[in-house]
């Protein structure tokens, strides 16, 4: 019986692997994935309805799993290897590089969007540089950094699982399986969502601690209102929390709802004094209010998108994929059985929300799912049949080692080599030939990409508008004209921006949209053609380096024109 059970589970981990691996066209994933579903309900009842458990560990064995400081240790060193695999890469998202250059004029005493501009929150821009700051201007080391704040987010998860579900081993897969997902590239741990997790963290832990405490309300309250100072968008997660009060018709339900918002509005009218008292009142308002509205306007949701994520997870780790199916699986039969209205629990709804927020978000950012990636990772000791956490935990196991082992060579030889590695990032070395053309001291540079040119060289943007893909977007620059943050000529604002002669001018023609490259033809790129003042460095060294960039763009150009004095 038990060679049998053991055979099953052979049957349903590799088969449909096999038959992916032989079936090779467009649809074979969705086939893969319907085959995988058909053997887990064949095998429901034999393998997973019962309360026994598939494996039964030696006592000494389990103490050594079930220690809290092994967990741990364990969340960090895997934490390390799988977010450095691409630390030679110098650039996988435009945004980092945004952040970074808006949040630096924090060290010159500006206030966040008085000099420079960028979607995030005010909060987040002061926790950017503040890491900047620690590690020393570092780029290299700034990434290293925040290695740590997604480490923090997963002490966070970790810890609130044990204390709300006294469960050591429940707590190290949840975050062992948030740590695999956010493993893939598409989650580098410089995205603000990692630091609005430890704050979402935080209150899941005090709404489950303490759900009768006006004083844990109160607290929930600030920390919403720090986790929207940096991501605006995660607003949303209060929703739920309003939701079950009102659901389970709690006695003192206003009084929690009202000592709830009393917590989230003090940072923020702490912040609306701050602006008010630097007349910068209608730069933050609009932050909160008209562009986060023109920004979901202006979003095209779809599920398409899910479906491309879904076979990037499967490229990754096909046990990570199938750990995930499986949950899924075991979830939607616990929706389906349990009678005690499961789908109002607060895990749940935070997980609902998570979701939500990607499709009312709209880009199809992949990084907009960590917050989902995160709730979803919560659920695991919401499953009650020992058999669905003991499956979901080997196939968690399998793709430990499988991303472990591809993760491992390259994570050391970077984390081995970072004086190396940070001298040879090419932007870098572009921004110490700008320099050397320009000489000594400071000069106006506007760069309509690559700005971490900006962040090497410690200058401003003469561009208000930091981030590259903000320039087409006309929602973000009409609300900017109309606040006269930007200004414009007959043409447009980045024309404006090139006829005031910059010492320094950086651009680049052809970008990729939905995958087609297309020409910018909103400003002429080719400076020297019009302005005979200037002179076009050669990068082709930089741009052909394959350290430059992770996703390859053969159409992209590195533009720089210098201003012949």
């Amino acid at each position: 019986m038990l060679k049998n059970k053991y055979f099953s589970l052979f049957v349903i981990i590799l088969f449909p692997y096999i038959f992916n691996q032989l079936v090779n066209h467009q649809k074979s994933l969705t086939i893969t994935t319907f085959l995988y579903s058909l053997l887990l309900y064949f095998f429901y009842i034999r393998l997973f309805s019962t309360s026994m458990p598939f494996f039964v560990f030696k006592n000494n064995i389990l103490k050594i799993i079930n220690n809290s400081y092994f967990h741990i240790i364990v969340l960090f060193i895997f934490t390390l290897l799988t977010q450095n695999r691409y630390l030679n890469i110098e650039t996988i998202t435009w945004d980092v590089p945004s952040y970074l250059v808006a949040s630096q004029d924090i060290n010159n005493g500006f206030l966040p969007f008085e000099m420079q501009w960028e979607s995030k929150g005010p909060f987040f821009l002061y926790l950017y540089n503040f890491i900047s700051n620690i590690a020393n201007r570092n780029y290299l080391y700034f990434k290293i950094l925040n290695d740590l704040v997604l480490f923090i987010s997963t002490v966070s998860l970790y810890l609130t699982i044990k204390y709300v579900y006294k469960n050591k081993i429940s707590a190290f897969f949840s975050s062992l399986l948030f740590v695999l997902i956010t493993s893939h590239v598409w989650f580098i741990s410089e995205f603000s969502e990692i630091y609005c997790l430890t704050f979402l963290a935080v209150n899941y832990y005090l709404h489950k601690r303490f759900p009768e405490n006006n004083y844990a309300k109160f607290a929930m309250g600030v920390n919403f209102a720090l986790s929207t100072l940096i991501n605006q968008g995660t607003l949303i997660f209060i929703l739920p929390y309003i939701l079950i009060s009102i659901i389970n018709k709690d006695s003192n339900v206003i009084s929690k709802i009202r000592n709830l918002l009393t917590g989230f509005l003090l940072p923020h009218v702490f912040f609306i004094i701050l602006y008010y008292l630097n007349d910068l009142l209608e730069i933050y308002l609009s932050q909160y209010i008209q562009l986060p509205l023109n920004y979901v306007q202006s979003s095209d949701p779809s599920l398409a998108e899910i479906l491309v994520i879904a076979r990037r997870i499967f490229q990754h780790d096909y046990f990570l994929y199938f750990a995930i199916i499986s949950m899924i699986f075991f979830l939607a039969i616990k929706l389906v059985t349990d009678t005690k209205n499961t789908f109002f629990k607060i895990e749940i709804l935070n997980f609902i929300f998570g979701v939500l927020l990607f499709f009312i978000a709209g880009h199809s950012y992949q990084h907009h799912l960590f917050y989902a990636i995160f709730f979803f990772s919560v659920l695991i000791p919401t499953l009650k049949i020992p058999n669905h956490k003991q499956f979901t935990y080997l196939l968690i196991i399998f793709s430990f080692f499988s991303i472990g082992l591809k993760s491992f060579e390259e994570s050391i030889y970077n984390l081995s080599n970072t004086k190396e590695i940070y001298n040879n990032y090419p932007l870098k070395n572009l921004a110490i030939q700008i320099q050397q053309e320009v000489g000594l001291g400071t000069f106006d540079i506007l760069a309509l990409d690559y700005v971490l040119v900006l962040y090497y060289l410690d200058l401003q943007n003469t561009s208000y508008i930091v981030h590259p893909g903000n320039h087409t977007e006309e929602y973000i620059v009409n609300e900017l004209l109309r606040l006269d943050k930007i200004s414009t000529n007959e043409f447009n604002h980045v024309s404006y921006l090139i006829e005031q002669e910059p010492r320094v001018i950086m651009c680049n023609p052809t970008i990729i949209v939905a995958g087609i490259p297309q020409k910018i033809d909103f400003y002429n790129c080719g400076i020297d053609d019009y302005k005979k003042n200037y002179y076009k460095l050669d990068t082709v060294s930089f741009k052909n380096d394959t350290n430059l960039n992770f996703y390859i763009d053969p159409y992209k150009e590195i533009n720089v024109y210098i201003k012949d004095n």
